[in-house]
């Protein structure tokens, strides 16, 4: 079983077992502070949903591997909005820390370049020519997976976050 973790309020877990995939968002949790609404990361959601694919990899005599992106703060983002991200990012080491104690981190670009072909990409319409990576990945987890759709219930667009946990443990499928 292979687990990947696309961190962060809008991430996903994916969950890889005899080639079969199963993604869902990030679970959150949401309160106010200050008459402001806060979004942070369900630590008990996701034990839960840990405990749940260590019982099936029991059952099954198999063993997880977990992959993580190893995210770093973004440059333009305000300070408290790299706190917020920092913050939920150590929610979710500290739940892998006591459940399972060993996981990989990745770069993104590791997984990005292990996992997108030339037929995924696409750029924005910048002078750069950048790459989109939240529309190539999308596009390369549908290559991946044509079965899965990606769409949150009550959405109507694939999710990035989703698309990236799929990559993240195909991935470690490819390289482990």
């Amino acid at each position: 079983m292979i687990i990947g973790i696309d961190p962060g309020a809008r991430g996903g877990i994916a969950i890889l077992e005899n080639g079969e995939l199963q993604v869902s968002q990030m679970p959150i949790v949401k309160s106010k502070w200050k008459n402001k609404d806060e979004t942070n990361i369900d630590a008990l959601a996701l034990i839960a949903i840990f405990q749940a694919a260590i019982v099936r990899a029991k059952a099954a005599k198999d063993l997880i591997k977990i992959y993580i992106e190893d995210v770093h703060a973004i440059q333009k983002a305000s300070g408290s909005s790299k706190f917020k991200m920092g913050y939920n990012l150590a929610m979710i080491h500290a739940v892998l820390d006591i459940v399972f104690g060993d996981y990989l981190l990745v770069q993104p670009k590791e997984w990005q370049i292990k996992t997108w072909r030339k037929k995924d990409l696409v750029f924005n319409k910048d002078a750069q020519k950048s790459i989109d990576t939240k529309k190539t990945s999308i596009n390369a987890a549908v290559r991946h997976y044509p079965g899965e759709s990606f769409i949150p219930k009550g959405k109507r667009t694939p999710q990035d976050g989703l698309c990236d946990a799929s990559l993240i443990a195909k991935y470690g499928e490819l390289y482990e």
